[in-house]
Protein backbone atom coordinates (compact mmCIF):
# COMPACT_ATOMS: atom_id res chain seq x y z
CA UNK A 1 0.00 0.00 0.00
CA UNK A 2 2.81 2.38 0.86
CA UNK A 3 4.48 1.70 -2.48
CA UNK A 4 1.26 2.58 -4.29
CA UNK A 5 1.02 5.91 -2.45
CA UNK A 6 4.67 6.60 -3.21
CA UNK A 7 4.28 5.90 -6.93
CA UNK A 8 1.14 8.03 -7.01
CA UNK A 9 3.03 10.94 -5.43
CA UNK A 10 5.87 10.43 -7.88
CA UNK A 11 3.45 10.64 -10.80
CA UNK A 12 1.98 13.86 -9.39
CA UNK A 13 5.49 15.20 -8.92
CA UNK A 14 6.38 14.43 -12.54
CA UNK A 15 3.22 16.18 -13.73
CA UNK A 16 4.12 19.26 -11.67
CA UNK A 17 7.64 19.26 -13.10
CA UNK A 18 6.23 19.00 -16.64
CA UNK A 19 3.85 21.91 -15.98
CA UNK A 20 6.72 23.95 -14.58
CA UNK A 21 8.85 23.18 -17.65
CA UNK A 22 6.02 24.16 -20.01
CA UNK A 23 5.60 27.44 -18.12
CA UNK A 24 9.34 28.14 -18.30
CA UNK A 25 9.44 27.33 -22.01
CA UNK A 26 6.45 29.58 -22.75
CA UNK A 27 8.22 32.37 -20.85
CA UNK A 28 11.61 31.86 -22.48
CA UNK A 29 10.47 31.04 -26.03
CA UNK A 30 9.79 34.68 -27.08
CA UNK A 31 13.07 35.89 -25.60
CA UNK A 32 14.93 33.02 -27.27
CA UNK A 33 13.25 33.76 -30.61
CA UNK A 34 14.25 37.42 -30.29
CA UNK A 35 17.83 36.47 -29.49
CA UNK A 36 17.95 34.04 -32.43
CA UNK A 37 16.60 36.75 -34.74
CA UNK A 38 19.24 39.22 -33.56
CA UNK A 39 22.01 36.67 -34.09
CA UNK A 40 20.72 35.88 -37.60
CA UNK A 41 20.58 39.60 -38.45
CA UNK A 42 24.10 40.04 -37.07
CA UNK A 43 25.39 37.16 -39.24
CA UNK A 44 23.66 38.63 -42.32
CA UNK A 45 25.16 42.07 -41.66
CA UNK A 46 28.60 40.46 -41.33
CA UNK A 47 28.10 38.60 -44.63
CA UNK A 48 27.04 41.84 -46.34
CA UNK A 49 30.05 43.67 -44.92
CA UNK A 50 32.33 41.00 -46.42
Amino acid sequence: MRNFAFSFLTVLDLKNIQLHNVRCISLFAPAFALLKGKILVFIRMKDLAL
